[in-house]
């Protein structure tokens, strides 16, 4: 498990949020499960 940092526009405004993570994909779908439709998905990067 890696920890992702997730940058996300939600309600007009850009955010960053961490997850912790096997990769990527499952970071991006953890996002999206916990904000639904309301947030777009920007970048996703692995921190060290």
């Amino acid at each position: 498990m890696y920890t992702f940092e997730v940058k996300i526009r939600l309600a007009g405004r850009v955010s960053y949020v961490e997850v912790t993570a096997s990769d990527s994909a499952h970071a991006r779908l953890l996002v999206a499960a916990q904000y639904g439709d309301a947030v777009t998905i920007l970048q996703t990067k692995r921190l060290r």
